[in-house]
């Protein structure tokens, strides 16, 4: 049983995890329409002594790689921070483990800038989890509503019947 452990371990197919993505590297830095990360209207935070952070579910790399990338004039200051306060809700946040924001979510999130900024479509569940998570997050405040038509349109590979289907209706999938 154990080199039939090994042998499926070995062939097991898994993405490639080696020189792990950061959202920054898909967005514009130098861009006029890049939105400063700020705890502006924040409530919720985690807490160092026991390893948590509130992180967003919705993340400022994510909506600055949509940003960035996405054709029109910069938004007015008053504009950005509606964005910035939206971000900060309650409702946007969530307590987790901080390898779980600092890495897996930053990772996740660099899959899905990747998958708008390339056009391409997003793979694995966990990313197109998050990619939902995000839909949703984006969907519940106006100022926001650009970002989850955007994020909601983003297609997504079925790894079971290796068809494509949207983030917006991913629900029924995953």
């Amino acid at each position: 049983w154990y080199q039939r452990r090994v042998n499926l371990i070995i062939t097991k197919k898994c993405r490639d995890r080696t020189g792990t993505m950061k959202t920054s590297s898909f967005i514009e830095q130098d861009s006029p329409k890049k939105i400063e990360r700020s705890d502006a209207g924040r409530t919720k935070f985690g807490d160092a002594f026991e390893g948590t952070h509130a992180a967003h579910k919705a993340s400022f790399g994510l909506i600055n790689a949509i940003e960035t990338h996405s054709p029109g004039a910069p938004r007015s200051e008053d504009r950005r921070m509606d964005v910035v306060y939206a971000l900060n809700q309650s409702s946007n946040l969530q307590i987790k483990t901080s390898h779980g924001n600092v890495v897996l979510d930053e990772r996740r999130d660099a899959r899905i800038a990747k998958a708008f900024v390339e056009g391409t479509p997003i793979e694995g569940k966990t990313t197109a989890r998050r990619a939902h998570i995000a839909y949703h997050a984006t969907a519940e405040h106006e100022p926001l509503h650009k970002y989850s038509e955007a994020i909601g349109e983003l297609r997504v590979k079925n790894e079971e019947t290796g068809g494509f289907y949207k983030v917006k209706n991913a629900h029924k999938y995953l």
